[in-house]
């Protein structure tokens, strides 16, 4: 029962992203966890692409979001939030998604793990073993550069448009294991 609890508590409470709501392209796979009485998603994200600005010393808590689409991104749009550049680096980033699942038993945490590594998602493990078993699935695929810094660009338009090209490209492969993990989940 203290499972069930805990998990109608946690589905329960409004949702304290910056977004403010889950993502249309995780939003299904989320659903169908949250549907399984074994489990329930703690937090998700579909996958981004960011520009980002990074204070002296790299403190993630100051840093300052540019740019974040969880789509396709644009050539014109992106270049358009570089230009004015702050003093400050700023990266190019593609995240792939994250999924975050409580679950009731170790067992029901091995299932899970064990469907993200047949599916290729490697960067997956049980990451809380105490009164909550938690598992984390993270996606494989990344691009992180500096794209800027003091105030110069130091990339060029071609480059710019390269990584936009292989961030839209690895974004596809990273919506389509998801909704490969979706089919499956649906096979239990």
């Amino acid at each position: 029962m203290v499972f069930e609890a805990e998990k109608r508590t946690f589905l329960e409470k409004e949702d304290k992203s910056v977004k403010g709501s889950i993502d249309s392209h995780i939003k299904c796979l989320c659903d169908l966890i949250n549907s399984n009485q074994d489990y329930y998603t703690t937090s998700s994200c579909s996958g981004r692409i960011v520009l980002i600005k990074v204070p002296p010393g790299g403190r993630k808590d100051e840093a300052e979001w540019l740019f974040v689409s969880h789509d396709e991104a644009g050539f014109y749009n992106m270049k358009n939030e570089l230009s004015t550049l702050p003093e400050e680096e700023v990266w190019f980033r593609f995240e792939p998604f994250i999924l975050h699942v409580a679950c009731r038993t170790v067992d029901d945490a091995c299932r899970l793990l064990r469907l993200a590594q047949d599916l290729g998602i490697k960067r997956s493990g049980i990451i809380s073993l105490g009164s909550r078993k938690v598992v984390e699935i993270i996606g494989t695929e990344h691009i992180d550069t500096i794209i800027s810094r003091e105030g110069r660009l130091l990339v060029d338009d071609d480059y710019l448009r390269l990584l936009i090209q292989r961030s839209n490209v690895k974004m596809k492969r990273n919506w389509d294991r998801i909704e490969k993990m979706n089919e499956e989940i649906m096979k239990w």
